[in-house]
């Protein structure tokens, strides 16, 4: 657990085979921690949440030429889960780039990282990462976000008029996270389905 404000540095270490409750299977980053993560590899670690790696809101945190490797999360994040809070959002930041992500697994969203949604802060969360066999179980093989639009197509045979009605109109309404992945829901097929008669 890192939950000081002064910069942790972590280098050159191996993190294998540890576990946690929820949160973060290797490292829990604290609320208001700082820290440097290079060329250090997490393997065959597992938590609830962020396999390896897992953060609270208010965080700095710079991840440079890490390996992480079947590490498992049975819910977000199968080696990192990076949470935010909205209000704090300001004070977050993270840095990822050159590592490698190699079959790390999820059983909700996200194999290799989630990004819980107010924690996108730049247009591409990981420079110079690689993606190999990464899995989950519901969508985002490699990187997920929770819900960050709706999209309404609209598909009918008749068109609705305020006063007159509709028979048959069918409205599809597609969860969509950060990378544009549809957002499964509980049934697995991630659209809701209406019909207004």
């Amino acid at each position: 657990m890192i939950n000081s404000s002064n910069p942790a540095l972590v280098q050159d270490c191996r993190f294998q085979s540890n576990r946690a409750e929820q949160f973060g299977g290797a490292i829990y980053i604290c609320a208001g921690a700082q820290a440097n993560i290079r060329g250090t590899e997490f393997s065959n670690n597992f938590a609830e949440e962020g396999g390896a790696l897992a953060t609270s809101f208010d965080v700095k945190l710079n991840l440079q030429n890490n390996k992480f490797v079947k590490n498992i999360a049975t819910s977000l994040g199968g080696a990192i889960s990076f949470t935010g809070d909205s209000k704090n959002i300001v004070d977050t930041e993270y840095v990822q780039r050159d590592s490698v992500f190699h079959e790390n697994w999820a059983g909700q969203s996200g194999g290799a990282s989630y990004w819980h949604a107010s924690t996108m802060t730049t247009d591409q969360p990981c420079f110079g990462c690689t993606y190999n066999l990464n899995m989950a179980g519901h969508y985002g093989s490699n990187e997920a976000s929770d819900v960050t639009s709706v999209i309404v197509p609209v598909s009918s045979q008749y068109v609705f008029y305020p006063g007159i009605g509709s028979t048959n109109s069918s409205f599809y309404l597609n969860l969509v996270d950060y990378f544009g992945q549809t957002v499964h829901s509980s049934s697995g097929t991630g659209v809701l389905h209406m019909f207004r008669k």
